[in-house]
C-alpha cells in the first residue's frame, strides 16, 4: 500500500480534500465530494485513513498512521476500502493489520511481502448464509485434559475465554495454539494492543509452529494508532477466509476483544458519536457479531468440509458477567470457558472453573464412549466441590463421601498440568477412566501426575503401549470400553508405575 504514491491516487482520481480540524485520531476533512463510506485516503505526507462517516461539506477519516497530519495537509481518495495481500507466503510471517511483515525484533521495520500471485480481497466481508455452511461434526483436540474431556471444543466453535487479569489465559491459548497448529489447522494468533513483552512471548511460543508454516501472528502494539488496533481481528478474519478457501482448517485466536472495544470506543467517541452502555457505541455489538458469524464450519467444493474456528478474549473484573463486552460475547459465542483467580491461586493450570463454563456443541463431535465418561466426570467433579469443604470433619465422613473426595481430589490432580504438557486423547481417556474405577484409590495427587506422565510418554514412544491404549478407546460404548479396560488392567498399571 506504501508503495502507491499521492500523485498517483491524485492523477488517478483527480479529487482531494483538506484538513480542517484534528482530534486524533479521527481528522476532519473538507472536499472528497465523492467519498463514499470505509473507503481509504492517502495523506501527502504518507499517513493513511479510513472514512468513517462524512456529510455534504465535511469527511471524518479514522487515522491509521502513528505519524501526525498538519491543518491544511491534502488527503486524496483512493477508490479502494482496506485490503489486505494474501498468499501462501504469509504462512510463518508476523504482519501488521495492513497486511505489511513486521520484520526480525523491531517494532517499526516493515516491508510488503514478496510479489508473485497475490490476490487483495478487503477486510469487509459479507457473512455466509446458511447455504454455505455444514454441521460441526469434529473434535478440536487442544492436548488439556480438561477441554477434551469435561468441556470439549469442535472445529468450527466460536467460544470465549473470559477470566480477570493474571489467571493464565494466554497461557492457555499458546498451549492450546501449539496442539492445534502440530497438523490439525493452521493458527492465526491476532495480539490485539498488545504491550511488546506480550508480543515477545507470543512469538516465542509460537516459533515452532511458524517455522513449519502453520501460525499467523497479526499484531498491533498498544501504541500503535486505534485505528489499526481496530482493524487487527478483521484483518486475520480475512486471512482465515483466503486459507479456508484454499481447503485448509483454520484456528483463530483473537486476544483480546476488550482491547478491540475500547479502542472502537475511544474512535466513537472522539467522532462525536452518542455514547450508549459504557460508554461504548450503540452498534458495538453488531461490530462483533458481525466478526464472530463469519467463521463456523464451511461447505468446501473439494474437502467437503473446511471450518474457521475462533477462541476470543474477553477481560472480567472480579468474575462478573455483567460488563458489556463479556455479556455481548457470551451471547454471540457457542460457549465460554471462565478462569478464576482463586484456582490460579491453588497453582492450577488451566485455572478454569467448569462449574461456571460451557460447551454449547462441544460434546455433539465427541465419541460416544468419550462423552458418557465426560459427563460422568463433570457430575462427580461437581459432588466433588460441593461435599470438599466437609473434609475437614474427618471421621464423621461415610465411606462413600471419603471415596467421593479421594476421587475428585485425583481427578484434580490429572487435570492440572504444566502449560507445554499435552497429552494424546486416548491418554486423557483411559487414565480418566483408570481414576473413575477407582483403581488409584490409594495414590496421591503427586503419583497421579508422575503415573499420567508415564502412560503419555510411553504412549508416544512405544508402539506396542500405543496400540494397547488405542484398542481401548475404539469402542462407541462406554460399558464395552470399561469391560475392554479391566480385561487390561494389570498391563496398564505397570505402566504407569514403571518411568520410561
Amino acid at each position: 500500500m506504501k508503495s502507491q504514491k499521492f500523485e498517483h491516487y491524485l492523477d488517478t482520481v483527480g479529487e482531494y480534500g483538506s484538513v480542517q480540524e484534528i482530534n486524533h485520531p479521527i481528522i476532519t476533512l473538507q472536499g472528497l465530494p465523492e467519498v463514499s463510506l470505509n473507503e481509504l485516503v492517502l495523506f501527502d505526507n504518507g499517513s493513511w485513513g479510513l472514512v468513517t462517516s462524512f456529510t455534504a461539506e465535511q469527511t471524518q477519516v479514522l487515522l491509521l498512521s502513528a505519524n501526525p497530519v498538519p491543518i491544511k495537509c491534502r488527503a486524496v481518495r483512493t477508490n479502494s476500502a482496506v485490503t489486505i495481500p494474501l498468499n501462501d507466503q504469509l504462512k510463518g510471517k508476523i504482519i501488521n493489520p495492513l497486511g505489511e511483515e513486521i520484520t526480525k525484533s523491531s517494532k517499526t521495520q516493515k516491508q510488503t511481502l514478496e510479489s508473485g500471485s497475490l490476490e487483495q480481497r478487503s477486510i469487509e466481508k459479507e457473512i455466509p448464509n446458511i447455504s454455505k455452511r455444514s454441521q460441526v461434526t469434529r473434535q478440536l483436540i487442544t492436548g488439556l485434559p480438561v477441554i477434551d474431556l469435561i468441556l470439549p471444543l469442535s472445529h468450527g466453535q466460536r467460544a470465549v475465554i473470559i477470566g480477570d487479569q493474571q489467571t493464565g489465559k494466554m497461557s492457555f491459548l499458546l498451549s492450546a495454539a501449539q496442539q492445534i497448529a502440530n497438523g490439525q489447522a493452521l493458527v492465526i494468533y491476532a495480539a490485539i494492543g498488545k504491550h511488546w513483552r506480550d508480543l515477545s512471548s507470543i512469538k516465542q511460543a509460537l516459533a515452532p509452529a511458524r517455522k513449519t508454516d502453520n501460525a499467523i501472528i497479526v499484531s498491533s502494539y498498544s501504541h500503535d494508532a486505534p485505528g489499526l488496533i481496530y482493524l487487527t481481528p478483521f484483518t486475520a478474519m480475512t486471512i482465515a477466509e483466503y486459507f479456508r478457501d484454499q481447503g485448509q482448517d483454520v484456528f483463530i485466536v483473537f486476544d483480546d476483544l476488550s482491547t478491540h472495544a475500547k479502542a472502537y470506543r475511544e474512535i466513537s467517541l472522539l467522532g462525536n458519536r452518542f455514547p450508549g452502555r459504557e460508554s461504548y457505541p450503540g452498534d458495538m455489538f453488531f461490530t462483533h457479531a458481525r466478526l464472530l458469524e463469519r467463521a463456523g464450519s464451511f461447505v468446501h467444493s473439494e474437502k467437503g468440509e473446511v471450518c474457521i474456528t475462533i477462541l476470543t478474549v474477553a477481560e472480567t473484573i472480579k468474575t462478573s458477567f455483567t460488563p458489556l463486552i463479556v455479556s455481548n460475547l457470551i451471547s454471540i459465542t457457542d460457549g465460554h470457558l471462565l478462569f478464576d483467580s482463586s484456582i490460579v491461586n491453588q497453582g492450577r493450570f488451566p485455572a478454569i472453573d467448569f462449574t461456571l463454563s460451557i460447551s454449547r456443541v462441544g460434546h455433539k463431535t465427541q465419541p460416544k464412549a468419550l462423552k458418557k465418561l465426560g459427563n460422568q466426570l463433570a457430575v462427580l467433579l461437581s459432588n466433588y466441590l460441593k461435599t470438599e469443604r466437609y473434609a475437614h470433619l474427618g471421621a464423621e465422613l461415610t465411606n462413600d463421601v471419603r471415596d467421593l473426595i479421594t476421587i475428585g481430589s485425583q481427578l484434580t490432580s490429572f487435570l492440572s498440568q504444566e502449560s507445554e504438557d499435552h497429552f494424546p486423547l486416548s491418554v486423557q481417556t483411559v487414565f480418566a477412566a483408570m481414576i473413575w474405577q477407582q483403581w488409584l484409590k490409594a495414590q496421591s495427587g503427586a503419583d497421579i501426575i508422575s503415573w499420567r506422565n508415564n502412560l503419555a510418554n510411553k504412549y508416544i514412544q512405544d508402539k506396542a503401549t500405543r496400540e494397547l491404549v488405542d484398542s481401548i478407546t475404539r469402542t462407541t460404548d462406554l460399558d464395552a470400553m470399561l469391560k475392554e479396560l479391566s480385561t487390561k488392567k494389570d498391563q496398564l498399571l505397570k505402566l504407569c508405575r514403571t518411568a520410561p
